[in-house]
């Protein structure tokens, strides 16, 4: 289905010029991966030789933005909207061309109304939108899954290996793996109430010296 838009602007404008028409293009980006927030360059750029215009559109991952820009007289402008090759190896931008037909004519006010037609590079297919998709490339790819995997197998093991403690205390009643470090924790703390119960003991029955040693 062809891209087709069409705005009127009823407004009175004087004999000697028309009133400006604001231009807008919508564009959609899609990310790379879900591990991926890198922004696209989109660029519209001029098919004409006598129109100069080239403007760009940061997009980041997956968004829409929109091209505005104004023109003064009726006519038929041509541009194609793609995006830039970035330098990310990680990355494989989108390659397509559209190619965007602008359709400007004046209405009985003497305003300007314009409509937007847009074709992909072959001119064989009209898109339903301007759509830019990245991919990552196969080696990245491998690559997450690799360490994806590593994490889950790691924190697999870890488990397993709690699990296999477990048992082999039940199996052999041997504690000491669990009450070592217990003990260890414990026992300062048993002394240090025992050292506080004696000098309030010592308080209470009237003693000035507390041997601290």
């Amino acid at each position: 289905m062809a891209v087709y838009l069409s705005f009127c602007c009823n407004i009175k404008v004087s004999a000697s010029e028309y009133y400006p028409v604001k231009i807008e293009i919508p564009v959609t980006s899609i990310k790379a991966d879900e591990g991926y927030e890198q922004i696209h360059e989109i660029i519209l750029e001029s098919e004409e030789a006598a129109d100069v215009r080239k403007m760009q559109l940061r997009l980041k991952g997956s968004e829409t933005g929109r091209f505005v820009f104004s023109v003064n007289e009726p006519g038929t402008y041509v541009y194609k909207v793609y995006e830039e090759q970035g330098s990310n190896k990680k990355v494989i931008y989108d390659t397509r061309v559209y190619h965007v037909t602008i359709f400007v004519v004046n209405n009985v006010e003497r305003g300007l109304s314009y409509s937007v037609s847009a074709e992909l590079g072959d001119r064989q297919r009209k898109p339903e939108k301007l759509e830019f998709r990245d991919r990552i490339s196969s080696d990245t790819a491998i690559s997450l899954i690799s360490s994806a995997e590593s994490e889950a197998s790691a924190e697999k093991e870890k488990s397993s290996m709690t699990l296999n403690n477990v048992i082999e205390i039940m199996r052999t009643g041997d504690y000491t793996t669990v009450l070592l470090p217990a003990v260890l924790v414990i026992i300062p703390g048993i002394i240090l109430i025992i050292r506080i119960f004696r000098k309030r003991l010592c308080r209470e029955k009237g003693y000035k010296q507390y041997d601290k040693k």
